[in-house]
This record gives structure tokens, sequence and C-alpha cells, in this order.
């Protein structure tokens, strides 16, 4: 037996990590359990019919993937990974209490919506760096497990989630009496709680990496600028919908406004990389956006050469290696606008199909529009090990190298195929209307299989992408431009929500929706075909740089999903 500590523990999991994937399980149940009903609650309960339901909800979640710029800014800087979770988890909470609370009620949703965008997106990427910070180098090669059993705790959660929210609004089922939604909210409320309860317990056991450090009076500075800008979003948001522009009309305030900030701000950047210290050290964000706003690109000397009378050759080699990883998921955007409709448009097409009604207890349990959305989970946690164990090993035998952005492509084929088949349905259900008929929701089931499929190909392989095509320095960063591929996919959909309406004139009555017409779906999936040929170009030229293939880095970080 060997004395050596290092070979006791090699192949254990550090035993705080049971803490981190029981407050993960707990998060996502939470989160999306409060999904798992919001088209509907906004749609019916708010009177804002489905279409306006549709922009509320890509809008929230263009803002929830868009956070982790602001989270992984407060726990770089200021409070560390640690604290940083704890603290904007009181931000989630309260997002969910405000929600319960202000159950009916617009302020209620925006302001519990604004505060779960920060809190949830705040923490990712604190969670995902933190695991990392349990193992010991030595124990590095166990990165890729657990975050196996970080996606496997993502998708237990949400699959109950999903069935279980949407009947606890519906019934007691000992009294059959309706709960409503402020406990349908309030229930998710509670599991957060419980998601930060468990990582608080877990204190003792932690290891714990300090922040790059900042007085605590910068630290106080930065939360009251971070309040006030959540604060600022949020009355923005109310004082636009009561003047009628519409969830749109807000997103197009908030643009204006960025572009307004922006300007003063790429000024103050130029000063910064070309004053001298600043260019040595500077983000791959802010070299390629001072590259692209300068224009540093004269006849007979190229784009990044342009930049060395300012910049270190390490930051210009870290925004080669950005922009090189941009090229591809400029296009995954496409992806997401269409993979999270299934909370949106899906939803308003099952309602329009018959329940199925599972012969369990006294009168069932009914499987309708929104509990179908646990489909998604259940088939995932069949095909990852599908696709992982035996379709890409089986391509590689045949001499068909599975390759990111092959795997990409083709994902982004069946997810076009996806919404061609939702069409199909769609088209269905219109006809058999005339006659009083409906069509069972299982049929959703057809398209939620090749949907997923598509989700493995790409979001598990983007994931992969991203992480192994950047330098050991830019892991964080990478990871940001990866959750910014969702936040622009649901700001497309908001975006073209928005579109189908102002195209297609008012809606009948607030159950009609234009974005979940079978022509829309068609739409999506045409545009969806013509980016994934685009894709397939741009993938074509690409030359892979796998940093960690190249022995480059070691020590692997995962990724949360």
């Amino acid at each position: 037996m060997s004395s050596d500590p290092k070979a006791a523990d090699r192949d254990k999991f550090p035993p705080q990590i049971k803490y981190i994937v029981g407050n993960e399980a707990c998060e996502r149940f939470s989160f999306y359990g409060m999904i798992s009903i919001l088209q509907l609650y906004i749609a019916n309960r708010l009177g804002a019919g489905m279409d306006h339901a549709t922009e509320i909800q890509h809008l929230f979640k263009s803002a929830n993937y868009f956070m982790p710029l602001v989270g992984a800014w407060i726990a770089d800087r200021f409070l560390g990974r640690y604290h940083s979770i704890l603290f904007l988890s009181l931000f989630y909470c309260a997002g969910h209490l405000m929600m319960a609370v202000g159950e009916g009620t617009m302020w209620g949703l925006y302001t519990g919506l604004g505060l779960i965008a920060l809190g949830s997106g705040g923490i990712k990427p604190s969670v995902s760096a933190f695991v990392g910070d349990q193992f010991r180098p030595h124990q590095s090669h166990l990165l890729r497990k657990v975050y196996g059993w970080f996606y496997w705790s993502i998708n237990f959660g949400s699959f109950f989630s999903f069935l279980l929210i949407p009947w606890i609004r519906d019934r007691d089922p000992a009294t059959t009496t309706i709960h409503g939604y402020s406990w349908a909210f309030g229930i998710p409320g509670i599991f957060m709680g419980l998601a930060t309860l468990i990582f608080w317990l877990g204190t003792p056991r932690f290891e714990r990496i300090p922040p790059a450090g900042d007085s605590p009076a910068h630290f106080f500075k930065a939360s009251g600028i971070t309040l006030a800008l959540v604060a600022v979003l949020i009355g923005i948001g109310w004082a636009c919908n009561k003047a009628g522009l519409g969830p749109m009309g807000s997103a197009l305030v908030y643009a204006v406004a960025v572009v307004l900030a922006a300007i003063p701000a790429t000024r103050t950047l130029q000063q910064r990389l070309e004053s001298g210290p600043a260019g040595k050290s500077a983000g791959p964000f802010s070299v390629s956006w001072y590259l692209i706003t300068r224009r540093l690109n004269p006849r007979g000397t190229s784009f990044y050469e342009a930049g060395r009378p300012h910049l270190s050759q390490h930051c210009i080699n870290d925004a080669a290696a950005f922009l090189r990883v941009l090229k591809v998921l400029a296009l995954i955007p496409f992806f997401w606008a269409l993979w999270d409709q299934t909370s949106s448009t899906w939803i308003t097409q099952g309602t329009l199909m018959q329940e199925w009604v599972v012969p369990i207890g006294k009168g069932g349990f009914a499987i309708g529009a929104e509990q179908m959305q646990s489909m998604n989970a259940l088939i995932v946690m069949v095909l990852v090990p599908v696709f992982t164990l035996g379709i890409y090993p089986f391509l590689d035998q045949l001499g068909w190298k599975t390759t990111p952005v092959r795997r990409m492509a083709v994902g982004l084929l069946l997810t076009a195929l996806s919404f061609v088949l939702v069409g199909l349905i769609q088209q269905r259900i219109d006809a058999l209307a005339l006659s009083g008929k409906k069509m069972s929701v299982l049929w959703q089931t057809i398209p939620y299989i090749v949907l997923t499929a598509g989700e493995v190909l790409v979001s598990a392989t983007g994931n992969e992408f991203a992480y192994t095509h950047a330098p050991k320095t830019m892991k964080s960063t990478m990871t940001s431009l990866w959750l910014l591929t969702i936040s622009v996919g649901n700001l497309l959909v908001a975006f073209f929500t928005w579109l189908a309406g102002r195209l297609g004139g008012a809606a009948k009555d607030a159950a009609t929706s234009h974005s979940a017409s079978a022509g829309q779906f068609y739409r999506y999936a045409l545009l969806t075909f013509v980016v994934s040929l685009v894709f397939l170009f741009v993938a074509s030229r690409f030359r892979a740089k796998n940093y960690a293939e190249e022995g480059h880095d070691t020590n692997l970080e995962p990724l949360t999903p």
C-alpha cells in the first residue's frame, strides 16, 4: 500500500463536491420550475397574450445569460467565487419571493425576473470555476467525470420541476383545490433557499481562492453600482410597459442606452491601451474591440500587426484566439433561438393539443403542454451516453472523424428539422380545429427527440470547443463568450416575435399567436438551415488550434452548461 497521501485520494472526488452538486440540482429545480409556468402565467394570468409572453420570456433569458459577465467581474475583483455564490444567491431567492408575493402584477413580474436574472446569471461563472478550485493538480483527470455529474444534476432537477410545478399550481391531490401561481412560484423559491443552505453547509470543507484584490471600499462601491444598474433596468422595463412600448420596446431602449454608453467607454479604452502599461495586460475582449474600433488595418499591414505599437504580443495572441473561436460561435445563437422556444412557442402549441393522462392514483397524472418540457431532460439523459459511448466511436471507426465543428454543423441541421416537424404538427392542429378535434400532446415527442439530439451535438460540443480552443488564461473568457451566444439567441427570438406581430397585424384574441404559427416555425427552420450551410463553409476554412491536445493546458477547468 502506498504511503503517498496524493495516491490515496487520486481517484476520489473531494468530499465537498457533494455540496456543490446538491446546490446545482436544487438551483436548477428552482429555475426551471419557474420557467415551466412562466409562458402561460404571462399570457393568461397577466393577460399579456401569447406573443408578448414569448417576448418577455426570451428577453429575460437573454438578460439571464448576459449577467455572467457581471457575476465574473464581482467574483474576480471583489468577493471571490465562494462569497459571490452566496451573495448573489440572496438576490436569486429574493427574485422568487417577489414573483410569489407580487403574483398577478406586472411590477412583481419585472422585479422578480430582474433579480432572478442577476442571481442565476451571476453565479454561473463562479460555480463552474469553484468546482475546479476543489481539485488538486493530481486529481485533474476527475474533472470531466464531475462535469458529467453536473450535467446529470441539471437534467435531474429540471426533469422533476417541469413535471411537478405545473401540477402543484393546478391542484392539491387531497382536496383537488387550486393552489395557484403564488405557491407555484413560492416552491421554486424554497428550493433556491435550500440550494443556498446546502452550499453554506459545505463552508468548512471548501477550498477558496481569494479574489484578485480590491479594497472593501471598492467592493461596496461595486455593489452599489450593481444594485443601481439592476434598479435602472427594472425601472426602464416597467416604464416602457406602462408607456405601451411593449417588451421589445424596452429592449430597444436598452440597446440605445448601451450604444450611448459605449461611445465614451470606447474612447476611454483607447486612451488607456495607448498610454503604455495597460496595453501589456489587457484582456481579449478589450483588445479585440480596440482593434476593430480603431480600424488598425492600413494597406500592407495585417489586422493584428497594426496593434503592435500599443499592445504586447501576448495580448495580440489572446485576441487572435478569441476572434478565431468567435468566427465559429457567432452562428450558434441561431441554435439557441430555436432550442429555447420549448418553454414558449412549443407550450403555446401544446395548449391546443389533448393532454395525455397517466393512470396514476384516482384521477391520473395529466401530461400537458408545460409538463412536456420534461421530455427534453429525459431524452438528454438517454442520448448523452448513446452518443458518447456508441455513435461517436462507431463513426470514428468508419473513418468519419467526429470533430467538434462537424458535430455542431449536424446539430444545427437537426435543430432546423425539428422545427419542420413542429410546423407540420401545427398545420395538422389547425386543420383538425375546424372539426373540433385535437391531436395528442405526445406527438411533440418526435420533434423533442430530434431537437434534443441537436442539443447534444451543439450544446455539449460547443462547451468543449470553446474550452479546448482557448489558452489556459482565457478559459473564463471563452465560457462567458459561450453564454453570450445563449443571450443573443434569446434576443433574436424576442425580435422575431415582435416583428411577426407587427407584420401579421393585431391578434384576434389573447390566445392567438403569430410566433407559434406553422409559417413562423417554417421560417425558423429555413433560417437555421441556411445558417447551418454557412456554418459548414466557415468550418471548412477553420484551422483548429486545440490547446489541450497540444499540451498547453494541464489543469482542466469544468464548464457549466
